[in-house]
C-alpha cells in the first residue's frame, strides 16, 4: 500500500523529460503535492550562517562566564580561607570540647602559627595566614622562596617558641584565677609544642635539625622516649616509630644532611640550637608542673 503523504527528507528528485529535437524543453515533473521553494539568495544565506555563529559565541560566552564566577568564588574563598577554616575548627572543638577549652585551644593554635608567620616575614619571606585543619591543628606555607636551610630552620622554631610562651602565660594564669580548664590549655600547649620539636616527618623539628649536630637529633629522640615512659600517651608511640623511619632516612641523605649542617654559620647554628634545646627544656618542665593525673 502506497504511504499518500511524503515525507520531506523522502522527496524524490525532480526528472526532466527529454524533449524531441527542435522542441521546446517540457517543464520538469514533480510528485502529487510538492512546492519547490525558491533557493535562498547568498546575501541571506551569509545573514543566517552569521546569526548561527553569534548564537554559538553568545553561548561560549555564557559559558564563559559562569567558569569566571565559580573562579572568582574560589579566590574568595581562598582569600578568606583563614577566617574560614579558623571558624570551622572553632565550631568542631567546642562540639567536643566545650566552649571553654574549645575557643582556647583555638586562639593557641593561632599563636603557633603566627609565630612562624612573623619570622617569615622579619625575613623578607611572603606569607600565607594560618589554614586550620580540624583535629590535626594549622598550617602556614611559604609564598616566596626562603633564603636558606637555615633561614628555614628558624622559621619552623618560631612556632613551637611562640606557643611555650603562651602556654606559661596560661598556666600563670590558671594559678591566678586557680581555673583547671587554663591549666589543662597550658600543658597541652607544652605538650604539642614539645612534640613540634620532634625530627619527624613534616613536624617543626625536622627542619631545626638539619642544621644542628647529629647528636641532636638522637637526644631529641631519647627525650620522646622519657617522656613516654614517665607520661603515657596515645601519640608519642606513633611519633616515635615515625622518628625511627626519620632516622633511616637521614642515614640514607647522610651528604644532603652534612652539606646543610656545613652551610650553616656557625654563629646561626649556636643560636638556633641554643633556642632548641631551651624551648624542648622549658616544655618539659612545663609539662610535668602543669601535669593533671586523671
Amino acid at each position: 500500500m502506497s504511504n499518500p503523504y511524503i515525507e520531506p527528507g523522502q522527496l524524490p528528485e525532480a526528472v526532466p523529460q527529454q524533449p524531441p529535437f527542435g522542441a521546446a524543453p517540457a517543464p520538469a515533473t514533480y510528485p502529487p503535492g510538492y512546492h519547490p521553494q525558491p533557493a535562498r539568495s547568498g546575501r541571506w544565506g551569509k545573514i543566517g550562517g552569521g546569526a548561527a555563529a553569534g548564537a554559538g559565541i553568545a553561548a561560549k560566552a555564557g559559558l564563559f562566564a559562569k567558569l569566571l564566577l565559580v573562579f572568582k568564588s574560589a579566590a574568595l574563598l581562598v582569600k578568606f580561607k583563614f577566617a574560614g577554616t579558623m571558624a570551622l575548627s572553632l565550631v568542631a572543638y567546642i562540639w567536643i570540647y566545650g566552649w571553654a577549652f574549645g575557643v582556647g585551644l583555638v586562639v593557641l593554635l593561632a599563636i603557633h602559627e603566627f609565630g612562624h608567620v612573623a619570622a617569615f616575614r622579619m625575613q623578607g619571606v611572603k606569607a600565607s595566614l594560618p589554614t586550620f585543619v580540624p583535629f590535626l591543628g594549622a598550617y602556614v606555607k611559604a609564598e616566596t622562596p626562603v633564603r636558606s636551610v637555615a633561614h628555614g630552620a628558624a622559621v619552623a622554631l618560631a612556632g613551637p617558641a611562640a606557643g611555650t610562651v603562651a602556654g606559661l602565660g596560661c598556666f600563670e594564669l590558671s594559678r591566678m584565677v586557680h581555673s583547671p580548664v587554663l591549666q589543662v590549655l597550658g600543658y597541652f600547649t607544652f605538650f604539642m609544642s614539645f612534640i613540634n620539636l620532634l625530627p619527624l616527618w613534616i613536624l617543626d623539628g625536622a627542619k631545626v635539625v638539619r642544621v644542628l649536630h647529629p647528636a641532636v637529633f638522637f637526644a631529641a629522640l631519647g627525650a620522646g622516649v622519657v617522656f613516654e615512659i614517665s607520661h603515657p600517651t596515645r601519640m608519642m608511640p606513633f611519633l616515635l616509630i615515625l622518628g625511627g623511619v626519620r632516622l633511616n632516612q637521614r642515614r640514607k641523605h647522610h651528604a644532603q644532611w652534612t652539606a646543610d649542617y656545613h652551610a650553616t654559620p656557625p654563629t646561626l647554628r649556636s643560636w638556633i640550637g641554643a633556642g632548641y634545646i631551651g624551648v624542648a627544656l622549658i616544655c618539659l618542665w612545663g609539662m610535668n608542673i602543669s601535669y593533671i593525673p586523671r
